[in-house]
């Protein structure tokens, strides 16, 4: 039986500069749009907790 690996073609890819620009575009701007969505999750994590007190803390009687 042969043996499988999962690099059967060792041959490099090779883009064109323009799919070259556009793989950078689209990387750099899923990165910030991560970061974005990470930074209002913070704020409004941030803005919940002075409203209502940190997760959990009801249950401890820490309010």
């Amino acid at each position: 039986m042969k043996n499988q690996s999962t690099n059967e073609n060792p041959q490099a890819e090779f883009y064109t500069l323009e799919d070259f620009r556009q793989l950078t575009k689209d990387t750099i701007e899923a990165s910030i749009r991560k970061n974005s969505i990470e930074y209002i999750q913070s704020i409004l994590l941030e803005e919940v907790e002075a409203l209502c007190g940190k997760s959990h803390k009801h249950k401890r009687g820490q309010l």
